[in-house]
């Protein structure tokens, strides 16, 4: 029995037939670190290039996108990060400067003191992330501000859930904008943009466009956290592919399964180019009908900038350099993988959010 936020999210299994551990992944935000390893060969062009520069970001306490939007307030650098990283966290990560017109390449691995997609995704305490994107795949951007505005969780801190009540009924937006705290600053701009405008389109547009795109893919990463749960209650086989499969190969290109051992799995991330040529898409094609979303409605010509096309995500993790030096546990996975999703499986734990998830 997994807990109630793991089926929020879409987990519906474990994977390991361990009992679990128990304890705390961390309490403080420094007793949880991630830093960003980069392939050599970009490494390599970041040094020999002179062209464009790239920083590394150390942050805790803070979201990626939070992090660099005050970056942006106050030194005026418009930077773009690879990845996204947990504000419940002390990170490193590569970031660039997008006045160059260039990227930074590719991460290699996260390094961290079943593949599944973590709490974060999704908002950890009040994972509504996936609600808000799915709203705007169907079209339906007055419900998305409500969504955003007054869902709330039981793991949603007590102060937050007052407001929360109040902003249930829309005759409180006006009073309620003074007493919504800056910690909900998205909640803030787009209230105020309700109560200025009365458009919800308009008040989603004042979102940071990132954020924006990272409510469509939380819902892209919800289908594929179902899909992965049912497949593994059906026994399908996820550790090794089979013919016709989409693999990843040691480099990370994708193609054809082709009978080589260094192959990995790839389980398709519907987006409006989604392909039903695979042998998961009897449980993909039932979960889209369940939540009456389908793949062209990741094309949304009311507001292209957050369309999607989908692609593909490894089926397992790989991980690597694990060790235990007391009291930190230490690994490395390939890039988009959750070091949250690997613990969850060592610890199993009752209740995510007081563990540390």
């Amino acid at each position: 029995m997994v807990p109630k936020l793991d089926n929020l999210i879409g987990i519906s299994i474990y994977c390991t037939r361990t009992e679990g551990t128990g304890g705390k992944i961390r309490s403080l935000p420094d007793q949880f670190f991630v830093s960003e390893i980069l392939r050599e060969n970009t490494l390599s062009k970041i040094s020999n290039s002179g062209i464009y520069t790239v920083y590394k970001l150390k942050k805790s306490g803070i979201d990626t996108n939070h992090a660099l939007s005050e970056i942006f307030k106050r030194y005026g650098l418009r930077l773009k990060a690879l990845g996204l990283k947990d504000a419940n966290a002390t990170t490193e990560q590569y970031v660039c400067d997008m006045s160059t017109g260039r990227g930074i390449g590719n991460i290699e691995t996260n390094r961290y003191a079943l593949e599944k997609i973590g709490f974060q995704r999704f908002g950890s305490r009040r994972p509504i992330s996936h609600l808000i994107g799915k709203a705007i795949l169907q079209k339906n951007f007055d419900y998305a501000i409500e969504v955003l505005l007054s869902t709330s969780s039981e793991y949603d801190l007590q102060e937050n859930k007052k407001i929360r009540d109040m902003l249930k009924d829309k005759s409180n937006y006006s009073k309620m904008l003074t007493e919504v705290p800056p910690q909900m600053d998205i909640e803030r701009l787009v209230l105020k943009e309700i109560i200025d405008h009365g458009d919800a389109k308009r008040a989603l547009r004042a979102i940071h466009l990132p954020l924006r795109r990272f409510f469509v893919e939380a819902f892209k990463s919800y289908i594929f956290n179902r899909t992965i749960s049912k497949a593994y209650e059906y026994r399908e086989e996820l550790l090794r592919p089979e013919e016709d499969d989409v693999c990843y190969d040691k480099d990370d290109n994708l193609g054809r399964y082709q009978n080589d051992p260094q192959q990995r799995l790839a389980i398709p991330l519907v987006g409006y180019s989604y392909s039903k040529k695979n042998r998961f898409n009897q449980d993909i094609s039932q979960i889209l009908d369940e939540e009456q979303v389908s793949p062209k409605d990741f094309f949304v010509k009311e507001m292209q900038e957050v369309s999607d096309e989908g692609g593909f995500r490894q089926a397992a993790i790989q991980c690597r350099d694990f060790s235990i030096s007391e009291p930190y546990l230490s690994f490395t996975l390939s890039r988009g993988s959750y070091a949250t999703i690997l613990l969850r499986e060592i610890i199993k734990p009752m209740d995510p959010i007081t563990a540390g998830f």
